[in-house]
């Protein structure tokens, strides 16, 4: 098992399901909820064009004792954090594996299980229209519907299954489980994709489907993965998007993104998948088996060439991951065929000013930042980065004012990390009450941000106030788990205290749990003993 834990506060496992295959499971906390979001497949066969886990392949169904065990696993973990609410919006396709799912669910009901409110379970389908009517007559819980589009023909291309279930099925299944069920609603699920579902007319498509039907829209922005040809919907665009649908009677919201700077945001799990069948509209090819060519034929669907867009997308994940392990020429490389590749797209850019940053070329990544910032305005990530780029290069007050309007944007998934990247712009100028004040937001949004907690113990250290900063690591360490910089924290403020016992407590977790850290590193050489 692997954890990442988001700064926002989102965890992610990685389970191995056997030597090479894998699984991922995202905890969710909010102020009054917990939310898990568990897979039912390793892989998938559905094909949505626009989703990370699609993109990996089919594996195998997950069994009973695997479904309920990925809830059991993150009680353990999570100790004192609640879960609330579970949803089968992890890998997979639920009803796909209608024989393991169902019983689980009704694990997660039942009194002598989990004992949850049929609705705080939530199944959420691509629509396997046979399925659902089995459903209504077996087993009560909240329905989720992956819709993406209001017609069949824009449909067909973004949910292949739509091919064999269109719409009109779709939607009468829907109303069907909804009145043998006696539910409220069914929530259908909208991603947001730049210039192809996105326009005015598609809302007004969407209203006339779903008026007067017990139907709420969640429109989710767009979730961007390695080698994807789409790119998420301005702010502006979803904005309009969600008031023509209101204006319509049709409810909608938007959906709030959480934990994708770790990849656990909607549509970006992936797991680990090997000896994987892709599913082709009927076609199946077997990962690892390559397809005979005929030389003599002009064409040959199995080897189409990617699209400028795509290959950039790799080329730029390339890129990133070369510049992780300090090989800051290559990273170079591999990014600059991707700004040739598709020079006009935002994220492109940003990587590219990172990537020049790094290797200190700074004209370099003032053109490529400021050219992402040009084509992504309105987009509250790009404007993020883009500020945190404002306050490395003594543009503080530049820096801070764009973090602010990142915050109050309402189309920003995670206002605290702006809140959070804006206290450390002023932290770094001296300005350390409204420090504080930024980071005392963050957590008023969500109370156990560790970076938010973290930035506050230092600052209480620097101080002077070494028993403020201790309680604030113990604070931390009792709700996210421990890291190398909040264990030093907490063996500097013991020391400061006098406290020889619980010091040496810290210094020891930092040598085992964290060796190869800067903070181990400053321990041996005797740095601040």
């Amino acid at each position: 098992m692997a954890e990442q834990v988001s700064s926002d506060g989102t965890r992610k496992w990685m389970l191995r399901m056997d030597e090479v295959q894998g699984i991922e499971t995202v905890y969710i906390p909010e102020p009054d909820r917990g939310t898990l979001c568990i897979s039912s497949q390793v892989g998938c066969a559905m094909d949505c064009s626009f989703c990370s886990t699609a993109q990996q392949g089919f594996n195998r169904n997950l069994s009973v004792a695997e479904i309920v065990g990925q809830v059991w696993l993150a009680h353990r973990e999570l100790a004192e954090a609640r879960i609330t609410n579970i949803v089968f919006m992890g890998m997979g396709e639920p009803l796909a594996n209608y024989r393991n799912v169902v019983p689980a669910m009704r694990t997660f009901l039942d009194d002598l299980g989990y004992d949850l409110s049929r609705r705080r379970v939530t199944l959420s389908t691509s629509g396997l229209v046979p399925q659902i009517y089995k459903l209504a007559e077996e087993c009560n819980v909240a329905l989720a519907v992956s819709l993406h589009a209001p017609n069949d023909e824009l449909r067909n291309e973004l949910v292949p299954i739509n091919r064999k279930h269109p719409i009109g099925e779709l939607l009468a299944a829907c109303w069907h489980y909804i009145d043998a069920q006696n539910g409220r609603s069914v929530t259908f699920e909208y991603v947001m994709l730049d210039g192809v579902n996105d326009k005015p007319e598609h809302a007004r498509q969407l209203a006339r489907l779903l008026k007067g039907r017990p139907a709420k829209l969640n429109l989710i922005p767009f979730n961007a993965f390695p080698g994807t040809r789409y790119r998420r919907s301005p702010a502006a665009a979803i904005l309009k998007f969600r008031d023509i649908l209101n204006d319509h009677g049709v409810i909608a919201t938007i959906r709030r993104t959480r934990g994708d700077d770790i990849d656990a945001a909607c549509g970006q799990l992936a797991g680990r998948v090997t000896d994987r069948t892709l599913v082709r509209l009927g076609t199946k090819l077997t990962i690892g088996r390559r397809p005979h060519r005929c030389r003599a034929c002009s064409h040959n669907s199995d080897f189409k060439k990617a699209s400028p867009a795509v290959t950039a997308g790799t080329n730029m994940q390339l890129a990133i991951e070369y510049m992780k392990l300090g090989k800051l020429a290559a990273s170079r490389d591999f990014m600059e065929r991707a700004l040739s590749q598709d020079p006009g797209n935002p994220d492109v850019q940003m990587t590219a000013g990172l990537v020049y940053e790094r290797l200190n070329d700074m004209p370099k990544a003032q053109r490529a930042y400021s050219t992402g910032y040009r084509e992504g305005k309105g987009d509250p990530n790009i404007e993020n980065t883009y500020a945190g780029f404002l306050c490395r290069t003594g543009k503080a007050v530049a820096g801070e004012k764009l973090f602010n309007e990142v915050a109050r944007n309402p189309l920003y998934q995670t206002p605290e990390v702006a809140l959070i990247n804006a206290g450390v712009c002023v932290r770094e100028t001296g300005d350390v009450v409204d420090a504080e004040r930024y980071f005392n937001r963050a957590l008023a949004i969500h109370p156990n941000l560790p970076e938010a907690m973290l930035q506050l113990g230092n600052i209480a250290f620097d101080r002077g106030d070494a028993a403020q900063a201790r309680d604030i690591v113990k604070r931390y360490l009792a709700v996210n788990p421990a890291s190398s910089e909040v264990l030093w924290l907490g063996f500097r403020a013991e020391r400061k205290l006098g406290d020889a016992t619980a010091a040496a407590g810290y210094a020891r977790r930092v040598q085992t749990e964290f060796p190869d850290s800067e903070q181990a590193q400053m321990m041996r050489s005797g740095v601040d003993r």
